[in-house]
């Protein structure tokens, strides 16, 4: 991620997610969805595909564009 100019702005770690909720949210700054693209079609991240699927039932994006992140 550092590659891609990513901040890591926070991780929480819930362990009352029998409700459906995450176990861990990560919440993270890219400098511009241009940088997020671009780590999303990395070839390093795309090999990790396999493990990814057996360890991470879900992923949600959301974009915020608050200037201050």
């Amino acid at each position: 991620m550092e590659t891609h100019g990513v901040k890591v702005l926070e991780v929480v770690k819930t362990h009352a997610a029998l409700d459906g909720a995450p176990h861990e949210i990560h919440r993270l700054a890219f400098p511009s969805h241009v940088a997020f693209e671009a780590y999303r079609s990395d070839p390093e991240l795309l090999a990790l595909g396999d493990l990814r699927e057996s360890c991470i039932a879900k992923t949600e994006v959301i974009f915020d564009n608050d200037p201050d992140l």
